[in-house]
């Protein structure tokens, strides 16, 4: 027949891989037990593939109560790249409290990943977190002190100089 046909197929491939999402303590003000303080935690994405729709929730127990907003909205997060979330805690416990994340996001195919995690905050005893210079000395004690002696002193010395 001499005639040329053509046929042109295009075929897509969906090349994904799974989201490899990180949580560690970035920085805290929570240096001992029974203490409140900002606690905030640094989500890395390590994986090859974006992460959308990234949320930040901590979950109470017996150990971590949580002040205020309990849950925080990151958003786009995208490879090779980290975001922070600020949360207001209460902790309790010795040397070493995990608190309890949950994170839900989804993937650039926009598959859904809910994942529950444990971050460490190390605490200190009193006396440590002194030495260690992340809490402030209480010099009340010492300026009350200092003031009473000298107080006394001038009593002292007037009563003194009131008899001669």
């Amino acid at each position: 027949l001499n005639k040329n046909y053509s046929k042109t197929n295009i075929i897509t491939i969906v090349v994904g891989s799974t989201p490899d999402l990180g949580a560690t303590l970035e920085r805290t003000d929570v240096y001992t037990s029974d203490s409140t303080g900002n606690v905030v935690l640094r989500l890395v994405n390590k994986g090859p593939v974006n992460i959308k729709f990234l949320n930040v929730k901590v979950l109470q127990n017996e150990n971590v109560k949580v002040i205020g907003a309990d849950e925080v909205y990151v958003g786009k997060l995208d490879s090779d790249d980290f975001s922070t979330a600020e949360f207001k805690l209460f902790v309790t416990g010795k040397n070493s409290v995990k608190i309890p994340i949950q994170v839900t996001y989804k993937d650039t195919n926009n598959n859904d990943y809910k994942d529950t995690r444990e971050v460490e905050l190390r605490l200190y005893s009193s006396s440590d977190a002194k030495y260690f210079g992340v809490k402030k000395n209480n010099n009340f004690g010492w300026i009350a002190s200092a003031v009473l002696v000298i107080g006394a002193a001038y009593y002292y010395y007037r009563k003194r100089k009131g008899k001669k």
